[in-house]
């Protein structure tokens, strides 16, 4: 058997507080490791209408409203994506939208902004608009 002798006792005692200094301190280095490194902020969503000069004479809050329903999807799903957009302006009326192929969410989100669009052409003529709707994740 072993007898322990307050000598042995004292060793012990000595090497756990060691050992626990030297975890404390390696814990210590890395926090502050992990605190000098820059924290990465993931970029918001862009949104960009391509060819929105002549959307924008007859419709002048689309890019805005575009932007706002589509940023929420766009951060959900990471999708970059470009959309191509088309619709048809008579007076305030939009009818014939088309949405290019791309995802259901932002598709359906995209339709919805345009329905909702305040727009004003010539009564009597129809106005043929088309645009590109670019979702970019970074």
């Amino acid at each position: 058997m072993t007898s322990f002798t307050p000598q042995n006792t004292q060793s012990i005692s000595m090497q756990l507080r060691r050992a626990a200094l030297l975890c404390l301190a390696t814990w210590c280095a890395a926090g502050a490791a992990s605190a000098a490194e820059p924290a990465t902020v993931a970029q918001p969503p862009r949104v960009v209408v391509e060819g929105r000069a002549q959307l924008l004479d007859v419709c002048p809050g689309a890019e805005t409203q575009i932007r706002q329903a589509l940023e929420g999807a766009v951060w959900r799903n990471q999708i970059a994506i470009a959309m191509p957009v088309r619709f048809t302006l008579q007076g305030s009326r939009i009818s014939e939208v088309e949405v290019g192929d791309g995802p259901k969410a932002y598709a359906l989100r995209l339709r919805h902004a345009l329905s909702g669009l305040q727009c004003s052409g010539p009564q009597q003529a129809a106005q043929v608009h088309a645009f590109s709707v670019d979702l970019l994740t970074s």
